[in-house]
């Protein structure tokens, strides 16, 4: 795909109330997924991968009658749907988060959490959980509360099956005191996962660190490294964000080859050889989507800052392009590019001619 075609800009729609809405996924017919007025959606094209369609709202989880809140975050090719949920556990107790599965033309699912029921560390209250990331086999991941009070894990959440706990086993031996806090971000087709937790670098120092694992148990995660090549002190940190379903290939952040407490977007090579850390661009920003033609998608800049562009990174020629200067339609601004298929749509958020945070759909212009 040619990331340096003009893109036609279709505003999803999906903010009346408030007008302020995001698109987090996008899948290969072209189906996006987003929030907007703290209502999850799904956008569909009349005919797949079009640029006119409708928006229909998903119906969060139960909290008895009190306001909900909620948020679509991934979709695979089928149109299953995973996100959050404001919820209420098994004991009654409202929760700000659930991770929540909403199969194609379904009813929503509360996906549970880590914590067992009963525990005495949190009796009665059952957690937080946040569904990020969901394949082709409905094979779903994310981040959970755990009977360790503070505590987020990565899981994997299996078709019928409980939700399992990725990070039973540190990524280091931590020293006392620190959190061993995890979070899976990406699922392959293959079952490749991706995501971080905490680790210690080379110096000791306690770092947050990219991780690959496979969805066969037991997990075993592999640590990716960073940019940094183990000359400073602090070798800082680094998250893994997508990963491909064609060739494995991860796209994540790293700090910088200088060091500092900013990321900068970065693909993991992963081969024969170990893994091959590669800057995508000269500047602070993160990644958010990884297609299987090979193109990275997410934004360079400070996050929450409205100077923040949106990026397209094709790996066939290394070309790095800033999309909003590259628009078939006027009057908007590419603030962060999140997710990408086969067909070179993106879903996005763009800030409009007012500046307000829209969720839009980028096609490639014929």
């Amino acid at each position: 795909m040619a990331v340096t075609v003009p893109f036609v800009v279709t505003t999803l729609g999906a903010a009346p109330v408030i007008g302020v809405s995001a698109a987090w996924d996008i899948n290969e017919r072209g189906d996006v997924v987003g929030e907007g007025d703290e209502t999850g959606f799904v956008w569909r094209p009349v005919t797949p991968n079009g640029t006119t369609g409708a928006v229909t709202r998903l119906s969060p989880l139960s909290t008895g009658g009190a306001p909900t809140s909620a948020a679509a975050l991934a979709i695979n090719s089928s149109g299953d749907v995973v996100g959050r949920s404001e919820a209420l556990d098994a004991f009654g107790n409202p929760v700000d988060r659930r991770a929540v599965l909403w199969p194609a033309g379904g009813f929503p699912v509360d996906l549970g959490t880590l914590v067992p029921t009963g525990s005495p560390t949190s009796p009665g209250f059952l957690g937080n959980s946040e569904a990020l990331d969901i394949n082709d086999n409905r094979e779903v991941v994310g981040q959970s509360d755990t009977a360790t009070s503070g505590t987020a894990h990565a899981f994997l959440s299996l078709p019928g099956q409980p939700m399992a706990d990725l990070a039973l086993t540190p990524l280091d031996i931590l020293p006392p005191g620190a959190t061993d806090f995890s979070q899976a971000s990406g699922i392959a087709n293959g079952g490749g996962i991706v995501g971080e937790g905490t680790a210690l670098d080379v110096q000791g120092n306690v770092v947050s660190r990219a991780f690959f694992s496979s969805t066969a148990s037991p997990f075993t995660r592999t640590a990716l490294g960073t940019l940094q090549n183990g000359s400073g002190g602090f070798l800082g940190d680094s998250r893994a964000v997508a990963v491909e379903n064609a060739f494995g290939r991860i796209a994540g952040d790293s700090v910088p080859p200088a060091g500092g407490t900013e990321t900068t977007p970065v693909m993991f090579k992963l081969g024969p050889f170990g893994i091959d850390p590669t800057g995508l661009a000269p500047t602070t920003g993160s990644t958010r989507a990884f297609s299987d033609a090979g193109v990275i998608v997410g934004f360079v800049g400070d996050f929450g800052d409205p100077g923040r562009r949106g990026f397209a990174f094709d790996t066939s020629d290394s070309t790095l392009t800033d999309l909003s200067s590259n628009l078939a339609t006027p009057g908007f601004t590419i603030l962060e590019a999140t997710g990408v298929n086969n067909s070179g749509q993106m879903s996005a958020i763009a800030a409009d001619a007012a500046g307000v945070s829209t969720a839009v759909l980028l096609t490639p212009q014929p």
